[in-house]
Order: C-alpha cells, then structure tokens, then sequence
C-alpha cells in the first residue's frame, strides 16, 4: 500500500510526463521561399521556420509578396502522420494588425510542411478555419 507521500509523488510524474511528451522540434529551420500559383496571379511566398521546443510556440512567420502582401504568425502544433509533416497554426502578426484579404482568409487556419528526404524542399498546404484549402506551394531554401 502506499503512503500518503507516495501518493502526491505519484500524481506529480503524470503531469512532467505529458509535458514531456509535447516537447518536438519544429521541422526544418530556415527560411523557405517558392510561388502560390493561382488562375489570377503568382505569388511569391517566404516561410521563416524558427527552432522551438513546445507545442502552442510561436515558430514562424509565413510571408506573403504582392499583391496579397500580408504575413500570418505561425504557432507549432506538433507532428503529423510521420515526423517529417510538420503542423502549425495561424493567427495574426501582431496584436491589431490586420491583414490583407488572402490572410484574412487564414487566420486561425492551419499549414502543414513536410520536408523531403534531401531537406533540398518543403511542401506546404495552408488550410482555412474551415479546413478548406487555400495554397500549396513547393518552397526551397533561401540562399544566404
């Protein structure tokens, strides 16, 4: 039988643990750059991926050129099916800022990055609030 020591011990390790298990790492560092193709334009798009360590960081911006010319923050929200698919979150820049109509569109949304085996690519699809998708691009590194 345990203690009444025991006890609160025992109770202490099941909340370190989860913390524990919601600590990744945030797919491929770096800044990504590639093209949004739609029927009426292309557009140019820039995804800056920052080293994180939790679940609900902020892990990023993603960066839209003209003529959408908005940026969304992106907040990691862990793996997907395999640990290369990167989830994230979006929401607005900066406290009252308000973005164009594309971004708008996006806020509370969700992007998903999967790296390819040779890091040399990232392909993203962002998603609405609604889960409806909105863009698809294959993003490649920066040059520095």
């Amino acid at each position: 039988m345990m203690k009444k020591t025991d006890r609160r011990n025992h109770r202490l390790l099941l909340p370190l643990g989860l913390t524990a298990v919601a600590a990744f790492a945030a797919g491929p560092v770096g800044t990504w750059q590639g093209q949004v193709k739609t029927e009426k334009a292309t557009v140019s798009v820039v995804f800056t991926i920052q080293q994180v360590s939790n679940i609900g960081e902020d892990a990023g911006v993603l960066d839209y050129g003209p003529p959408w010319d908005c940026k969304l923050k992106a907040r990691y929200s862990g793996t997907g099916a395999s640990d290369k698919e990167q989830l994230f979150s979006l929401t607005v820049p900066l406290v009252g800022a308000t973005p164009g109509p594309h971004c708008k569109a996006l806020i509370d949304g969700s992007l998903t990055a999967i790296a390819d085996d040779s890091g040399g690519s990232l392909a993203i699809a962002v998603n609405t609030k609604n889960n409806e998708p909105k863009d698809q691009a294959t993003l490649h590194p920066r040059p520095q």
